[in-house]
């Protein structure tokens, strides 16, 4: 899977169950044929910038740099 679209593609036929996803993209993204449960006492998600070695620049590094908290 490359995208959330081909992941909520798999999970409409019922082959795949994903598990967290965030709370905007199951907000955003809903979808009829596919159902969001809440998981109140999982951890919170952290999330990290990412990007292909080959794709660097001083720009990207400058923000990955200022989205660090």
């Amino acid at each position: 899977m490359g995208n959330l679209d081909e992941l909520y593609a798999i999970a409409a036929t019922g082959e795949a169950l994903n598990c967290p996803l965030p709370t905007k993209p199951a907000t955003t993204s809903a979808r009829p044929d596919i159902v969001y449960l809440p998981l109140h006492d999982a951890p919170r998600l952290r999330w990290s910038p990412v990007w292909r070695t080959g794709a660097e620049t001083d720009l990207i590094r400058a923000f990955a740099k200022s989205s660090v908290t």
